[in-house]
């Protein structure tokens, strides 16, 4: 956001020239804008603008109706095409989890080795869990020998 002057005096709405300092450059910038035309009659030569951060369009100005730079033009519709892409995912998504339900998958079969007696691990995946953490450990030959 940037305070700018009116050079021209004009008081309507509508395109009047302002002057403005760059915040990114610091130098004085003087070019055309899109006036709101209901400014205070106290300060007759004040507005306030936006100054583009970004792009190919860094420095452009644009008032508070996002008017006067091409920059948002091009930001509102990538966000149109974000919203497509969204809606096109929600509805994919919604059709794969019918699918799935009405398909009504079995569960997938666990196949489990026979525990031996005396053994400290009864489930196969505690078999893992501890064979993996010998491996890690350095002692994988006594691990891979059970």
């Amino acid at each position: 956001m940037v305070d700018l002057t009116v050079v021209d005096g004009s008081t309507r709405a509508g395109p009047c020239t302002v002057v403005w300092t760059d915040p990114f450059t610091k130098e004085r910038r003087r070019g055309p804008f899109s006036c709101a035309g209901h400014r205070d009659p106290l300060l007759p030569t004040y507005e306030v603008g936006f100054v583009v951060s970004y792009g190919p369009w860094k420095g452009d100005l644009y008032n508070s109706e996002l008017k006067g730079s091409p920059s948002n033009d091009v930001v509102l519709g990538l966000q149109d095409a974000a919203e497509l892409l969204v809606v096109a995912g929600g509805i994919g998504g919604a059709f794969s989890v019918h699918h799935r339900r009405r398909r009504g998958a079995a569960p997938a079969r666990v196949r489990t080795a026979p525990v031996r007696p005396g053994s400290p691990y009864p489930t196969p995946l505690a078999r893992r869990a501890a064979r993996a953490s010998l491996v890690w450990a350095g002692r994988a030959r006594r691990a891979l020998n059970r």
